[in-house]
């Protein structure tokens, strides 16, 4: 998992200015340059080289020549720490860096351009600070751009025979610091967005360095199918490995993220005494010596003895679709960025981020032909569009349609029969029915119309239900009731509970339909993890044999994992009947206790308990 580091001013000034063999042997920093749109209104040139004393005093928040302070850092500083800036590092794949610092400086170009992009779309998105409405309500206003500074290094610092291994990356360390646009004052950046979407840039730089890497002639393979990583195609994998040697240190002696960041961070050697000359030829030595051929002999194999791979899709527009057919396998409505997150994968080194945005940014509300096509639904509250495929779409619509035209229905029994039976079911144990349990048996036992909403919370007893309708029509040879479940354990579970025949949703959707007369009640439980297509299913056979379906399901549960989310969308459009009384649990407080947690009011929950003396203090260190 990629990460964004926090650094302080000390060592942010000092480790970037450290020589790297290949990028700045002399150590001057020449590598280390300005780019970003603030750069200007600091008084800075983007693209010229930054000194070290410039840096510092762009650190600790002043202008470059420390005449003129822009931010006090412990100012805004929440932690009473300063975060002077953001490191973000970009690093080459081993295959790009192998040949990279060997023989084929024009990838380096590439490596650079890649990281040029991404960090443009990093000065756009992402120059943000917090400011305040004229309510007082806490908005994140839009900055004028951002400061970065970017450094080249060449080698990863762990050493093989006493040599460093060929590792091409860039530091880009962005300034803790805008303009916010509204007011023009310089401020503290809000970075939040930008530290959770450091994945995404890693993947941005892969993609884009990818179409450059092809264009030079060389062709790519993906680690997997899942991944955004990948190398040039060509070089064995033992080959990419061995020049990996830090990177397998950190693998073998790290089994958690904890242990990773602190090998990452601590395991670093001092770098050797090896010349730029000396440490070229001991990388070419070793090639030579473990794998039968130079690094020229090397790059001469990847551009014309690899086979050319056929690109997977025609153009962006199939790469969207592609990925938006995975994607509502699960969801019935998907974010802008996680469509473009999978189509980033899925198009590596065929179409640019840029080429997928555009693309999707022309898809509308209406126009739709194609059960592929995809389909923009609108905004959600943070702004992020939302989309959908039209066979999604026609697939939620078809079931609202369903619902909203429901048919009337002969009732199982009458009201004064009803009552009756319930009456004679608690009669047969020993406690009565709830409140709630009662009214939704007896809406069960009398609804007119096709479709029947059951709510309750955990523990309310609605497998009772099933029980209390099968005892009051266990004498009804003109009827046939079944649970539908969405797993065979779930079906096992109420079918023992109730002693009615269950299934799950996918068998008795494969099955056969019966064309005999009997009147048909089909009860679906944990209808919360009923997903659009299989609702879909299940109210077209109901239209059909003019069935009765009773979904049974608390909202607050575990979702779908199909597409959609049926059973909260047609809250509203069906007679309910909510169950509230907990019969789980016994006591008072047990019973309270639920409530609580039930309405997701766990401070109370434990103020409650402990109240109580029922939280019981465990101290970590004996854990």
């Amino acid at each position: 998992m990629a990460k964004i580091i926090k650094l302080g001013v000390k060592s942010a000034s000092e480790y970037y200015f450290e020589n790297d063999k290949i990028m700045n042997e002399d150590g001057r920093g020449d590598n280390l340059q300005i780019t970003g749109t603030l750069a200007k209104d600091l008084g800075l040139k983007e693209g010229a080289k930054l000194e070290q004393e410039q840096m510092r005093n762009l650190l600790k928040g002043f202008s470059a020549d420390g005449e003129e302070q822009y931010i006090d850092r412990l100012k805004h500083s929440s932690t009473g720490k300063e975060n002077a800036a953001y490191d973000i590092v970009f690093s080459a794949p081993k295959s790009v860096s192998m040949l990279s610092l060997t023989v084929d400086s024009m990838l380096q170009n590439a490596h650079n351009e890649a990281v040029a992009e991404v960090l443009t779309y990093i000065n756009d998105k992402y120059a943000k600070t917090n400011g305040y409405d004229k309510e007082g309500n806490r908005t994140l206003n839009k900055g004028s751009g951002l400061l970065i500074a970017t450094a080249k290094h060449s080698i990863a610092r762990d050493e093989i025979k006493g040599v460093e291994d060929p590792h091409l990356h860039t530091h880009s360390l962005v300034f803790n610091i805008t303009k916010d646009a509204r007011d023009g004052k310089f401020k503290a950046l809000a970075v939040n967005d930008m530290l959770r979407d450091a994945n995404k840039f890693q993947e941005m730089y892969r993609s884009a360095l990818a179409l450059k890497v092809k264009e030079l002639g060389y062709q790519i393979e993906k680690h997997s199918s899942q991944s955004s990583a990948w190398d040039i195609a060509g070089i064995d994998r033992e080959n990419v490995l061995h020049f990996s040697q830090r990177h397998n240190k950190i693998v073998e002696n790290a089994t958690i993220l904890q242990e990773q960041e602190h090998v990452q961070h601590k395991g670093k050697k001092d770098k050797s005494d090896l010349t730029k000359t000396e440490l070229l030829e001991s990388w070419n030595k070793q090639q030579s010596e473990n794998f039968g051929m130079s690094f020229n002999e090397l790059k001469e194999h990847c551009l014309n003895n690899v086979e050319k791979t056929q690109n997977h899709y025609e153009n962006p527009k199939q790469v969207l679709e592609s990925a938006m057919q995975a994607l509502t396998q699960n969801e019935a409505v998907i974010k802008e960025e996680d469509v473009l997150k999978l189509s980033r994968k899925l198009s590596i080194g065929e179409f640019s981020d840029k080429q997928l945005s555009e693309e999707l940014s022309h898809v509308k509300k209406t126009g739709q032909e194609n059960s592929q096509d995809i389909k923009l639904l609108g905004v959600d509250e943070k702004g992020n569009k939302l989309f959908t495929t039209k066979a999604m779409h026609d697939t939620e619509r078809d079931n609202m349609r369903m619902i909203k035209n429901q048919y009337d229905i002969k009732p199982v029994m009458q009201n004064k029969d009803a009552t009756r039976a319930i009456k004679a079911f608690n009669d047969k144990q020993s406690w009565n029915m709830s409140k709630g349990q009662t009214e939704a048996v007896n809406a069960m036992l009398t609804n007119d119309k096709q479709f029947l909403i059951i709510n309750g919370d955990p523990g309310v007893g609605k497998t009772t239900l099933m029980a209390a309708f099968a005892d009051a029509t266990s004498n009804r040879k003109d009827l046939e009731v079944k649970i539908l479940a969405p797993t065979g354990k779930a079906a096992k579970e109420a079918s023992e509970a109730s002693g009615l025949q269950a299934s799950t949703i996918d068998s008795f959707l494969l099955q056969k339909r019966s064309m005999d007369d009997k009147q048909k009640v089909y009860i679906v439980d944990e209808s919360s993890m009923l997903d659009a297509q299989k609702a879909n299913a299940l109210l077209k056979i109901a239209r059909k044999e003019h069935a009765q379906i009773v979904f049974v399901g608390d909202q607050k549960q575990l979702k779908s994992i199909g597409s959609g989310d049926f059973f909260s969308q047609i809250q509203g459009h069906v007679k309910s009947v909510d169950i509230t009384e907990a019969n789980r649990f016994k006591t008072d407080l047990q019973k309270e206790v639920a409530k609580l947690a039930n309405s997701k009011q766990l401070d109370k929950v434990v103020d409650l308990l402990d109240a109580h003396k029922k939280v019981i203090e465990i101290d970590s260190k004996s854990s």
